[in-house]
């Protein structure tokens, strides 16, 4: 399992990636003959919003599923030439962990696509996603009672109960981080879509 553990820290990497070209595509939208075509042929912002965002999602969680059954495959091949006993995944531990690293990059690449969409930049949309990444490491350094207090509110407690689910008693703890990560999708996607009603172009 410690081999498997270091070796998915590997779609972190995969979500960066997956932030930056979230961000990428959407930004190219706003050149000015693109927004207009776009918006040409469908009409409705919501609409076209969402059919943006969806595309985002479908393809962050068919990358993020491939490239975790890809680290999955290879961790099995490195502990059976190292005559160690391979993870089967009948194991709920495993399932877990697979579980909360696909749901990471899709996470941050829906942020990423939301924040495009309201600061009307790839450096916008990038700089929001990595900056909520990376938040927590910083509120550590701010004393226990205050950091502890905001970290419940930031998505990253969230994913790694996510990852951790078979450790978590049914009371509510699980059911926390799932509203919670629903919360930071939802606010910044009804913010996106607003900031795109709201643009003249």
């Amino acid at each position: 399992m410690e081999v498997i553990d270091i070796s998915l820290l590997g779609m972190d990497v995969a979500a960066i990636m997956l932030i930056i070209f979230s961000a990428t595509f959407i930004s190219k939208e706003f050149s000015h003959d693109a927004i207009h075509t776009s918006l040409a042929i469908t009409p409705l912002r919501q609409k076209f919003y969402l059919s943006k965002i969806l595309f985002i999602m479908i393809l962050s969680l068919i990358i993020s599923i491939t490239l975790t059954l890809i680290i999955f495959g290879l961790d099995q091949l490195v502990l059976l030439t190292n005559n160690m006993r391979t993870v089967s995944l009948n194991d709920q531990v495993l399932l877990s962990k697979l579980f909360g690293t696909v749901i990471l990059p899709l996470f941050y690449s829906l942020l990423s696509a939301a924040g495009t969409f309201y600061f009307r930049s790839a450096a916008g949309g990038i700089m929001f996603a990595i900056g909520v990444m990376f938040l927590p490491a910083l509120m550590k350094l701010f004393p226990a009672s205050f950091s502890d207090m905001v970290l419940m509110l930031l998505p990253e407690k969230s994913l790694h109960i996510l990852t951790e689910m078979s450790t978590v008693t049914f009371n509510g703890q699980l059911m926390s981080a799932i509203l919670i990560l629903l919360s930071w999708i939802l606010i910044s996607n009804i913010l996106g879509l607003w900031k795109l009603k709201k643009a003249d172009f």
